[in-house]
């Protein structure tokens, strides 16, 4: 199994170089605009309680401005070497921090081939329903047990605007059938609990997610909502509190929006900063009980 110390650090950087010196330049002279809300996505999801006290939209799937943007008749293919990232370097800082690893010892070291989009106010990289070759093997988070899974499909986008700059990572299981809702209802609880156990101080990792592996997604870049949550102070309640009025002062006195919506076969949970920071994004399968996606966006 292919882990972080494995590969060279200079991977590490790659991907903030090129992001950061082709941004500088596409974006000299604009402002920042603040975090941007997310515009609805495709389809319908069934919105659930709202813990802030701010009104988000949650009619439908929320995605990030990189993703609004996305444009197939826009992008072109990217130079040879313009961006070094082979299955390697996302097994180990991407794959990892989720729980989720690769079955092989050997991993393809040739450059993946992603699609550029640069407009005067964005640059972006995409791919695209990339199938992966190997086994993946998945974090159960109900047994904490590992679980194999082929034909596993992934959707990465990075990219830089004036809203900052922006990670997302998913993964599609074509393979699998439809969530039913009697697992849908459990990966919503499990989702509430792990987020009131982990606000509250009780618990180290969000949705097994630790402070080191949102870090290892954000290649350390300074990033003020995450260094916040990581030095979240311990809060005591009640133990006859209700876990919606539990959440709703856990997220006041974070100074965070808190959003859990139910899709078709996950649960969305996205925690946005109220001081206009950033915004952390976790994309949870209610039939494999596993992390499937991140998205990060840093202003």
């Amino acid at each position: 199994m292919r882990n972080k110390a494995a590969l060279s650090g200079n991977l590490r950087v790659v991907l903030w170089a090129a992001l950061v010196v082709i941004a500088g330049a596409l974006l000299a002279g604009l402002c920042g605009i603040g975090l941007a809300r997310a515009l609805p996505a495709g389809g319908t999801a069934d919105p659930l309680p709202v813990y802030t006290s701010l009104s988000l939209a949650a009619e439908d799937e929320p995605l990030l401005p990189v993703w609004q943007r996305y444009d197939p008749e826009q992008v072109t293919d990217t130079e040879e070497e313009e961006v070094f990232i082979d299955l390697g370097w996302i097994y180990a800082y991407m794959f990892w921090p989720m729980g989720i690893y690769d079955s092989q010892e050997e991993v393809p070291q040739d450059p993946l081939a992603f699609k550029r989009l640069v407009t005067e106010d964005i640059l972006a990289y995409y791919l695209l329903d990339y199938p992966l070759p190997d086994t993946l093997l998945l974090t159960n988070l109900y047994s904490g047990r590992m679980v194999e899974q082929t034909d596993v499909r992934m959707d990465l986008a990075l990219g830089q605007d004036s809203t900052g700059t922006q990670i997302s990572l998913r993964l599609r299981f074509p393979g699998e059938a439809a969530a039913r809702a009697s697992q849908l209802d459990q990966a919503v609880e499990l989702v509430q609990n792990g987020l009131c156990e982990f606000l509250g101080g009780e618990r180290n990792t969000l949705l097994g997610i630790s402070a080191e592996g949102w870090y290892s997604l954000t290649e350390g870049a300074p990033f003020e909502l995450l260094d916040r949550l990581q030095n979240r102070p311990l809060s005591e309640m009640p133990a006859d509190t209700s876990l919606d009025v539990r959440l709703q002062q856990l997220c006041d006195e974070l100074m965070l929006d808190a959003q859990i919506i139910r899709l078709e076969n996950e649960v969305l949970l996205t925690l946005t900063d109220r001081y206009g920071s950033g915004m952390l994004c976790i994309y949870y399968d209610a039939r494999l009980c596993c992390v499937s996606g991140v998205a990060i966006q840093m202003v």
